[in-house]
């Protein structure tokens, strides 16, 4: 089963097989950071936000904004 973990040293997404700890992947596990991001972005829309819930309350939000064109 493939998991989705931020890690907190190095502030990057990993994505991979957890270990029988729990704690890490197998072989470290891959770095997806820039995937997810993209994917958040087309899922929020840009000039958009998305509220986030926990338990049907809204805790926060995500706001998409452009800052610029990519070259």
């Amino acid at each position: 089963m493939t998991r989705v973990a931020c890690s907190g040293v190095i502030k990057r997404i990993l994505a991979g097989t957890p270990n029988k700890d729990g704690w890490s992947f197998r072989g470290g596990g891959q770095d997806v950071t820039s995937d997810v991001l993209k994917a958040v972005k087309e899922f929020v829309g840009v000039g958009c936000t998305q509220v986030v819930t926990e338990d049907g309350k809204p805790v926060f939000e995500i706001e998409v904004r452009a800052i610029g064109v990519p070259k």
